[in-house]
């Protein structure tokens, strides 16, 4: 299947997940919801890689790229988690949602300044676009 496949499949997840989110965040604390979803994401995982034969490629991978995805994963599935489910609590759907999905911002920043990739005028313009939608946004 082609990558345009897997971005709309994506997509179609992304937008319906925080809805879910927001509803079991009603009677729920942050934290609670983020261990619900983390133990039964472990489980399916876990059952997939098994069946897939993936599960048994986990002792062949070097030790600094399990330190470079432990560090991801605390980073984001659990302290960018943890964030967006309280600003999911506290906040509108309408604003976090569109606010949370600026994150490819930072990390054009960073690999910018950190891996020396270089700009196009198009990702230049496009970021000024995505920082007048997050003051658009926040200021509505």
């Amino acid at each position: 299947m082609s990558w345009f496949f897997w971005i709309l499949l994506a997509v179609f997840c992304w937008g319906i997940a925080p809805l879910a989110a927001k509803l079991g965040l009603a009677k729920s604390a942050p934290l609670s919801a983020l261990l619900i979803r983390s133990i039964i994401v472990f489980f399916i995982l876990l059952g997939w890689g098994a069946c897939t034969g993936h599960l048994s490629q986990l002792k062949s991978i070097e030790p600094r790229t399990w330190l470079l995805l432990a560090g991801e994963g605390i980073l984001g599935a659990i302290i960018g988690q943890w964030a967006y489910y309280n600003a999911l609590k506290a906040g509108p759907l309408t604003a976090v949602i569109p606010l949370s999905a600026t994150y490819p911002l930072m990390g054009l920043l960073l690999a910018v300044l950190l891996l020396g990739e270089k700009l196009s005028w198009g990702q230049v313009t496009g970021s000024f676009l995505i920082v007048a939608g997050i003051y658009l946004v926040y200021t509505s």
